[in-house]
């Protein structure tokens, strides 16, 4: 069974991003653990001052448990699928400490979000404390755009920015999102400057891991936002993924994955390892 997160908070954006996730995985036994995170200094002084922790605890997460469960009641209805359960989780906390706690509690395999701009819950992702999230949160990201409705997804290009070698984990990682929709695979890998050494190994190692390119192209000197863009225009792409090494401070990639970079890519999934 396949344990997948999915954040919500309760807009349409969120409901359209669980909506992709389901169609996403419909033929799979997955298990969606739903995550509402109650944002904090929505309470004032007095309710501190008054009420015991925990009866405040309970009361400041009462309207969220009634929410989800409703949200939870509603997918039972609408997913006949047998192979799938809900499960609805509510805390009180950032959104990083919350995501590790589930990641420490259950097998996680992949964190979905929707996207709409500044006002959505995305924003604890993508404003200021993106690197610093991204940095602590060791699972594939799925994003979903506002506007992105599910179509069977055909085509994945797969970036591969600078120079850098991947390794055979982050292809396993992307290739268990992926592997039960039979996409068909373009990579493009973006080079500051001219090098071409890293084209044989791209090749045996995404052959190793079951991800066949059926198209492969080297670029240079084009920022990551240009190659997308120019690189979908001419071809028909479903789904845009992305490597980011957490651990390699010098890595464009990560300096990349920015708000502007996400609102760039309104009409795309964007699919993070």
């Amino acid at each position: 069974m396949r344990h997948i997160l999915l954040l919500t908070d309760f807009s349409d954006t969120a409901n359209n991003a669980i909506n992709y996730a389901l169609n996403f995985f419909k033929n799979q036994t997955c298990h969606f653990h739903i995550l509402h995170v109650h944002k904090s200094g929505s309470f004032i002084l007095d309710d501190l001052w008054y009420q015991p922790s925990e009866n405040l605890y309970n009361s400041i997460i009462k309207d969220e448990k009634v929410s989800l469960n409703t949200l939870k009641d509603k997918l039972y209805k609408q997913n006949t699928i047998e192979s799938f359960e809900f499960s609805t989780i509510v805390d009180y906390d950032n959104f990083t400490s919350a995501i590790k706690q589930i990641i420490n509690k259950y097998p996680i395999e992949l964190i979905v979000t929707g996207y709409n701009g500044p006002s959505n819950l995305i924003e604890h992702f993508f404003g200021s404390n993106t690197i610093q999230v991204i940095k602590n949160i060791d699972r594939p990201m799925l994003i979903i755009p506002e506007k992105c409705r599910y179509k069977k997804p055909e085509n994945l290009l797969l970036v591969l920015n600078n120079e850098e070698f991947i390794s055979d984990n982050s292809y396993k990682k992307l290739n268990s999102v992926i592997k039960n929709n039979h996409l068909n695979i373009h990579a493009i890998r973006i080079f500051e400057q001219e090098k071409h050494a890293l084209k044989e190994k791209d090749e045996i190692v995404l052959k190793n891991n079951n991800i066949v390119p059926i198209k492969y192209y080297q670029i240079q000197d084009v920022s990551l936002d240009s190659a997308i863009t120019t690189y979908k225009q001419i071809h028909d792409i479903d789904i845009v993924s992305l490597f980011v090494d957490n651990k390699n401070r010098k890595n464009n990639t990560l300096k990349n994955v920015t708000k502007s970079t996400i609102s760039k890519r309104k009409e795309l999934p964007l699919l993070i390892v």
